[in-house]
Formats: C-alpha cells, structure tokens, sequence
C-alpha cells in the first residue's frame, strides 16, 4: 500500500496532547490522546485525497493540542463521513452544501465538520476554497434539542422512576452478596448512581478526594471531590464537591485501602504520604503491571495511565442489570442502565424536592444553566402513576420477587420463619439471621425470601393496597405513596406463582 507521508521539517517531532503525559507524531496511523480516546488517522488517510492529506493532519494536529481528546475523536470520525460523502479534491462551497444534504443533515456531525474546517482555512493550509469557509461563517446550525428525553419522560432512555432506581441498587447489593462483582465494582455503581457524573469524571478520581470533615463535636459530614471535564480543563485541573450519605462514604474508604494495597503490592515498600493522596481511586491493574515491567512507576502518581478505563463503568453497570435480571415496571423488561440515565435521574429528583436551575447545574457540574430548566419541568406533578395493573392485581409482573417458590411449606435447617402482621407464617428465610428488617413487608422483594404456597399473601397485598391509599389521603403527596410500589407489585407477583403452582398441583391429583 503507498503510504503518504506529511512534507515539512517536522515530520519526527512528537507533540504532546491537551492530555499532559500523551504524545504522538503527525504520521501515525494512530494517535494515543488521553487513558481512553485513540483516533484513528488511517482510517481518514485510507480514503482521503493525497491533495488534501497534509492539511487535514496539521490541522488535526492543531486541535489534538487544544482540544479535548474526546472531542478530536468526534470531529475526526465525522470528517470522514465528509470525505466518504463526497469526495472532494478541494473543499469548495459545492461539496459542502452536497454534505448538508446527506450526512449533514446531523447537526452535530455538520458542528464538527465545520469546526476543523475553518480552523483549517484560518491556518493558511491548502485545501480549503475561500467560498467554503464564507459558507461555513454563514451557516446557521441550531443546537439539536437538550433534554428532549427528559421532557417526554422516556422509558428506555430517560431518567429512571423511584422503583427503577430503588431496583438497580437493591440488585448492586444482591450481586456483591452473591460475589457476582466486587467491592470496586460495587462502588462505581453506587457511586455513579449517587452523582450522576460522568464515568471518565469517576475514572480520574484518587484516593484524596474521599474526605470527611468535621462540622461540631458530635458530626462529620462526608464529601467527595470529583473531577471536572468539558470546561477545557487538562486532566484534574479542577474538581467539584459532592456530599454523599456516610454508607457510600464508609464504601469508598475501603476501595481507597484497596487500591493503596495494590499499588504497595507492586512497589512492595510502603507509600509516602505524597504517594497515597494522589493513589487513583479505580486502579487498571493491566496498566500497573505494564509500569512494573518498563520500569515506569511514577506515572502512577503524576498521570492518568494507572486510572481505571472509564468504559469500565459503563459495563459494570449493564453487567449488574443482566446478571441481577433487574426489570422496568413500565417497560416489563431488563432496565436500560447507563450513567446517562442516572445523570438524568440526579437532576429531576433534585428538581422534584424544590432544587433551583442552579441548584442542579451545580449538582450535574454544568457550568451555566442553559440545559436545567427542562429537569425544573419535570416536577413532582409529572412523575406517572403507578401502573393501573397494580390495582387490577397486576396482570404483568416486573419481576420485584427475587426469591423462589418451592412445594415444600415446611422450615428447613437454617432457615428462619417469616411471619405475617397477623403472627402467621407466610415463608423462610435462608439469609442472615442477623438481618433487622421490618419483617415481612420487606422480604417479598429479598432473594433470601421463600413464600410458601398457601400462605396469606393476598390479605398482605390488599393491606399494602389500603395502606398506600391512606398514605395518598394523608399526605396529598404521590412520592410518598409510591414508596410501597415496589413491594406491592412483589407481593401480587408472589399471589400469580402460587395461585399457577397451586392449580398444577390440583391437575395433579386429578
């Protein structure tokens, strides 16, 4: 294959990145920019024109230096598209508008195929025709719509409902109990979930930014830094605070110690103190043993090669909710998860308990309130009502009941009764003798739990049904009559299962 090479003096400098610690030379198939973004310069060399090849990498060159990796990626991935579109010799006003007409019709893709563009007729490259950058100036490109899943309360891309919410984390517990993930794992679905930030601002955390303060003599308050992105800031150039619960606290203490470990593990000598505060939080212990072997250990500390892929996140979190079987009550199929989601999540159960515009810019670390107001739309008012299958005694199931439902009603060794508001049996429990429940109410949604077939069920579901009715009079207030949704519809999923076994066992003895 002819490979084309870049003419000039510089052609085996290596430049650095806006990444510190990333460099790459302008003739590499490849461009390593950052812990998780490579692009793919082949993949535009293969298809471009030979006549337009030095610019198009000086430029990119140009924006790899200035911009954020992620965002040089998108441009370059879409500049392709431009080339593959049209073919253009020269870009002249012609084969733009040819491209606006196709591919272009994508905001976002037109966005970033006029950002590299311009810069480049700005820089004085060959290549671009004066009437191509005029009708880029002109161009008008609207901004594509923000927060339109919020606004119409998607099902599978939108922000999660309580019962969603409150499944995926009983489902993140029921994983590590059942040794499914690890304890890393579980703290970067819970802390994921708990922020909403971003899984490359989870990734570039270390062990310094989990503090506790002290706030009088009896009290602490928890609070976590996290590093800010998007705002053309370098790696950890700026963090936000976060306050979390002591729980979520006390979790990631311990994957501070564990992370601390591995490192002293490969060093094995201890760490200085310098060394413990700037230990990354999630550790990619392929990269660790990489150091080790090329003898390049200070770049755990000083840089973000040692940090976790953020992509990790993303799969944890779809791992717990195949693995967990975790169901949407609206959809009755597996919960989409991702950290978009429950991005969206922090902000409308923030705007839900009176936040301001700001407020939640704050909480989802916007710079400005332009993309809040939507999450200030979706209040309390909006949030739908429980399914009406719930009171027509759930003709679907959502799968809520973890448990499982056996012939025998009898207790077995190491199983403990678990009795009805009324002192009846209404199952066993195979779990921790130690657990504080308020039986049995929580137990329909446990996976230690064992109905039996012919216990009172229905008189606990119909229980349930008054009780959150009474909640609704009282209160005036549907969040609060919604906190028993999740056991109601576990409950009547528990009545379905054993009034199918109770009719099999009845054709039985026919």
């Amino acid at each position: 294959m002819l490979k084309v090479y870049v003419n000039g003096e510089d052609n085996g400098s290596a430049y650095e990145a806006k990444t510190k610690g990333y460099y790459f030379f302008l003739n590499d198939e490849a461009w390593r920019l950052s812990r998780n973004v490579t692009v793919n310069i082949k993949m535009v060399k293969d298809v471009i024109d030979k006549e337009l090849m030095e610019g198009y990498l000086k430029v990119l060159k140009y924006l790899a230096c200035e911009l954020s990796p992620a965002s040089v990626k998108v441009i370059n991935n879409n500049f392709r598209r431009f080339i593959v579109s049209v073919e253009p010799k020269r870009v002249d006003e012609f084969s733009l508008v040819r491209f606006r007409g196709s591919d272009g019709k994508n905001n976002n893709i037109m966005s970033s195929v006029r950002i590299l563009i311009k810069k480049w007729y700005e820089l004085g490259y060959s290549g671009i025709d004066e009437d191509a950058y005029d009708f880029l100036c002109k161009l008008i490109i609207t901004d594509n719509k923000k927060g339109e899943v919020v606004r119409r309360r998607d099902k599978v891309k939108g922000p999660l409902t309580d019962i969603e919410l409150q499944s995926f984390l009983e489902a993140c517990y029921r994983a590590y109990e059942k040794g499914n993930i690890d304890i890393t794992q579980l703290a970067m679905a819970l802390l994921t979930s708990a922020t909403g930030r971003r899984p490359l601002q989870i990734s570039q955390m270390k062990v310094s930014d989990i503090r506790r303060l002290k706030v009088n003599e009896n009290s602490y308050s928890y609070v976590i830094s996290i590093p800010r992105i998007k705002q053309g800031l370098g790696f950890r150039e700026a963090c936000r605070n976060f306050q979390v619960t002591k729980e979520l606290y006390d979790l990631l203490r311990k994957q501070c110690d564990l992370s601390i470990e591995q490192i002293r593990s490969i060093l094995k000598r201890e760490l200085t103190n310098k060394e413990i505060e700037n230990t990354p939080l999630f550790i990619s212990m392929q990269k660790l043993e990489s150091f080790k072997i090329n003898n390049e250990l200070r770049e755990i500390f000083v840089s973000d090669k040692a940090h976790e892929y953020s992509v990790k996140i993303n799969k944890t979190l779809a791992f717990i909710a195949k693995t967990e079987n975790v169901i949407s009550e609206r959809t009755y199929e597996r919960l989409n998860v991702n950290p978009r989601r429950f991005r969206y999540t922090v902000g409308t159960r923030a705007a839900r308990e009176g936040a301001s515009e700001l407020v939640i810019a704050e909480l989802l670390d916007h710079s400005t309130t332009q993309y809040t107001g939507v999450y200030v739309e979706f209040n309390a008012d909006h949030v739908a009502r429980i399914d009406d299958a719930v009171g027509n005694h759930m003709k679907k199931y959502a799968g809520f009941f973890q448990g499982k439902i056996q012939g025998d009603d009898s207790i077995k060794k190491n199983e403990l009764a678990v009795r009805d508001l009324s002192g009846d049996v209404t199952g066993a429990c195979g779990g921790c003798k130690s657990c504080r429940a308020n039986v049995p109410v929580p137990c329909y949604t446990c996976h230690h739990f064992r109905p039996f077939i012919d216990a009172p069920h229905i008189e606990l579901r119909d229980h349930l049904l008054k009780q959150r009715e009474r909640i609704m009079t009282d209160t005036n207030d549907e969040t609060m009559s919604k906190t028993l949704d999740r056991t109601i519809m576990a409950v009547e999923e528990v009545v379905k299962k054993c009034e199918t076994l109770k009719l099999q066992r009845s054709n039985r003895y026919e």
